[in-house]
C-alpha cells in the first residue's frame, strides 16, 4: 500500500513538473501593428524569450521586464557564444525579431489528471457492481 501511495505521489510530482504549457509568439509584424498597451497585456505576467534581428536570444521572467514606449528593459539571461549570460538593459523593440510567451497551468494539469482517473475509477466500480451481480 505503502508503495502505491509513492507512485501516486510521484505520478502527480511528474505530471505537474512538466504540466499543460500554454506558448504564444508575437512576430515582428504582431509588434508593429499592436499598440504598447495591448503589447504590455499579452507579454507581462508571462516569462518570456526575445529574439532579435541580430540573433541575439533574451530570456526574461515574468516580473523581471516591463514594456514601456518602444523599449523592452528589464534583468535576465542572454544566450551568448552558447551559455546563458546574466543581462540587465533594454531593448529596443524596433530591434525584436519575436517575442514568445511562456506560461505554466497547473490547473490544467491537475485537470488532465483528475478527470482521466475518475472516469477510470467510476468505470472499475461499474464492472465490479457488474460482477458482483453474475
Amino acid at each position: 500500500m505503502t508503495r502505491k501511495i509513492i507512485a501516486y505521489i510521484l505520478l502527480v510530482s511528474f505530471s505537474l513538473s512538466f504540466g499543460c504549457h500554454n506558448t504564444s509568439e508575437l512576430s515582428k509584424d504582431d509588434l508593429i501593428s499592436t499598440p504598447t498597451t495591448d503589447l504590455k497585456t499579452k507579454c507581462e505576467g508571462f516569462d518570456v524569450t526575445v529574439s532579435t534581428s541580430n540573433s541575439g536570444k533574451y530570456n526574461f521572467s515574468k516580473d523581471n521586464f516591463r514594456i514601456h514606449a518602444d523599449t523592452l528593459t528589464g534583468f535576465g539571461t542572454q544566450y551568448l557564444n552558447g551559455n546563458d549570460v546574466p543581462f540587465r538593459g533594454s531593448i529596443p523593440l524596433g530591434d525584436v525579431r519575436s517575442i514568445e510567451t511562456k506560461e505554466c497551468s497547473p490547473t490544467k494539469t491537475i485537470l488532465i489528471i483528475v478527470i482521466p482517473a475518475g472516469i477510470v475509477t467510476v468505470l472499475l466500480f461499474m464492472w465490479a457492481a457488474a460482477m458482483s451481480e453474475i
